[in-house]
């Protein structure tokens, strides 16, 4: 087996490739701090010149995606509605699992998920949240980045190659492929340089993902209505009261 870096773009390699052949190699892509290390089988549809050069179209991840994402991220709702409020997790059962993936046609409808795949998603969920954090605050958690790595490690793909573009297909079946999607939909995100738009709101009390469709992606409140006004109010009280 082969192993080499993928930049995310293209990949070279030394053989002469030929159509239709099909190979296997371990690769890792690098987007900032995360790496994606896969265990790819590539297929070639059709050559891509004498030193084999197989580039990937490179697509903006769309506010779809990241939403898919967010909304994974609030499967744990950390909001707070009383004193002491530990949050809500929706992800009890297995169940609850496949319910919430075949709502956005990420598993089959007569596929499973089972309590070990529950136990990834909930760790994969976890760790992407850490992550974010770690991204953007002072003082986050460093160490979530090669945590993530590690369990992506856990997902095999292949490549599927077309006449102009390329996908990445999960070698799995059942809850395990439904979450190796949820993770394309990661990788896009960071490929195509949209990660910083899937954001954190930055009001303590609440702490709700949302996919940032400003025209900068720097948004601070899920909502500007309920929690960026909020903040503004607290910090004005707060000023009046320093003042006297």
């Amino acid at each position: 087996m082969s192993s080499f870096p993928l930049s995310g773009e293209s990949f070279r390699t030394r053989r002469r490739l030929k159509p239709r052949e099909t190979f296997a190699l371990h690769g890792y892509l690098n987007f900032g701090s995360l790496t994606f290390n896969m265990i790819l089988t590539v297929s070639l549809t059709r050559g891509k010149g004498k030193d084999g050069i197989i580039k990937m179209t490179d697509k903006k991840t769309n506010m779809d995606g990241l939403q898919v994402l967010a909304d994974f991220l609030n499967t744990y709702d950390k909001r707070v509605r009383f004193e002491g409020d530990p949050g809500r997790e929706s992800l009890n059962r297995p169940e609850d699992l496949a319910d919430w993936l075949l709502a956005r046609s990420l598993l089959g409808a007569h596929e499973k998920v089972d309590e070990e795949e529950l136990g990834l998603a909930i760790a994969m969920r976890n760790l992407m949240r850490r992550t974010l954090y770690g991204s953007r605050e002072a003082g986050g958690d460093p160490g979530a980045p090669d945590e993530l790595n590690e369990l992506l490690r856990r997902f095999s793909f292949s490549i599927a190659l077309e006449e102009a573009d390329a996908a990445l297909i999960p070698n799995e079946t059942g809850g395990r492929a439904a979450l190796a999607r949820l993770a394309l939909l990661l990788f896009e995100a960071r490929r195509a340089g949209n990660w910083h738009r899937l954001r954190v709101c930055s009001a303590e009390d609440c702490q709700w993902a949302f996919a940032d469709r400003s025209r900068p992606g720097t948004g601070r409140w899920c909502t500007m209505k309920a929690c960026g006004n909020r903040s503004k109010n607290k910090t004005y009280r707060e000023r009046g009261a320093r003042s006297h």
